[in-house]
């Protein structure tokens, strides 16, 4: 929910830069804009921590009560895909919105 909230307040500040009338494109909302962003990738990655413990957790507990190895056996590639595609997708948002905040802050930073 974070991440959509973020990304939402952080799709609002920009559409409001668009007109000088609403708010003008100074460096707090420069600012705004780079901490909204920059709390999307966070929070995916904290929240995809917290799916896979919770998975070990549940996968543990699930041993424990029928007292059985319940490891998969037979792991074809698409499972391993399956398995590391939020990881990937994770870091390549995570690359992008630096990228963003970087072009956002390259004039400040290098005039």
């Amino acid at each position: 929910m974070l991440p959509a909230i973020s990304a939402l307040a952080a799709t609002l500040l920009v559409v409001a830069t668009f007109n000088d009338k609403l708010i003008s494109l100074n460096n707090l909302v420069r600012f705004l804009i780079s901490i909204l962003l920059l709390i999307i990738p966070i929070s995916l990655f904290a929240y995809n921590y917290d799916l896979k413990k919770s998975q070990i957790k549940n996968q543990q507990y699930l041993e424990r009560l029928f007292n059985e190895d319940l490891t998969p056996q037979n792991i074809t590639i698409p499972d391993k895909v399956t398995t590391l595609l939020p990881d990937i997708l994770v870091w390549i948002l995570a690359v992008v919105i630096f990228f963003l905040v970087f072009i956002i802050w390259k004039n400040i930073i290098f005039s």
